[in-house]
Order: C-alpha cells, then sequence, then structure tokens
C-alpha cells in the first residue's frame, strides 16, 4: 500500500487525535472513513461555508451598517443608511 502523508499544524493534531481516541479511532482509520464517505456520497461528508467574495463584501458592508449606533427615528435611520 503506498503511503501518502498530511501536513496538519501539531497543536490541531494531538487536539484532534485525542478527541479520535475518546471516539474508538485513530488518525489513519478517521481518514480512512472520510475517504470512503466521499466516494460514496460524491462530495465532502459535512458542510463546507466558505464565502465567496460577494459574501464576503455583503457580511462587510453589514458590519459597516450594524455600526451605525441608534437612529432616533426612520428619517435618521435612512440618513445613516445612505453613508
Amino acid at each position: 500500500m503506498l503511503r501518502n502523508s498530511v501536513m496538519i499544524e501539531p497543536e490541531v493534531k494531538s487536539r484532534v487525535d485525542a478527541i479520535l481516541r475518546g471516539l474508538g479511532l485513530n488518525a489513519q482509520q478517521a481518514i480512512a472513513m472520510m475517504y470512503y464517505e466521499i466516494d460514496a456520497q460524491k462530495k465532502l461528508p459535512f458542510e463546507h461555508n466558505t464565502p465567496n467574495a460577494e459574501t464576503l463584501e455583503a457580511m462587510e458592508d453589514y458590519d459597516v451598517r450594524r455600526n451605525l449606533g441608534f437612529a432616533e427615528n426612520s428619517q435618521d435611520l435612512f440618513k445613516q443608511l445612505e453613508m
């Protein structure tokens, strides 16, 4: 069997190894399980939500608008939102 290796930050590896031990698994078994699931589902077996550029821009816009402060009335609110 051909061996491959993956670079993982030592702190992350240590934490995950401890979790896997608690589940009765080692890293090799967990990785094999993930590969079999990817093969069966033809996708990642978990949700992976990396925002694209449009989503990141909307999130930034939301943060800017959220930090506007308190509005005395609707006219004040709309003035703040016009920036």
